[in-house]
């Protein structure tokens, strides 16, 4: 499972902050495409914290 396939199904379950996501892309495990996608699919008060 990649990091991106990852991070999707935490979204789906509502286990993924916007933090959190920022350290995956900041340790170059997701492509700017896919930060961009996954910060969209983020729940508006998890795109906050």
């Amino acid at each position: 499972m990649t990091t991106y396939e990852l991070c999707k199904q935490l979204i789906m379950r509502g286990k993924l902050t916007a933090q959190m996501l920022d350290v995956y892309f900041a340790a170059g495990r997701l492509k700017p495409e896919q930060y961009a996608e996954l910060m969209g699919q983020l729940q508006p008060d998890a795109a906050d914290k």
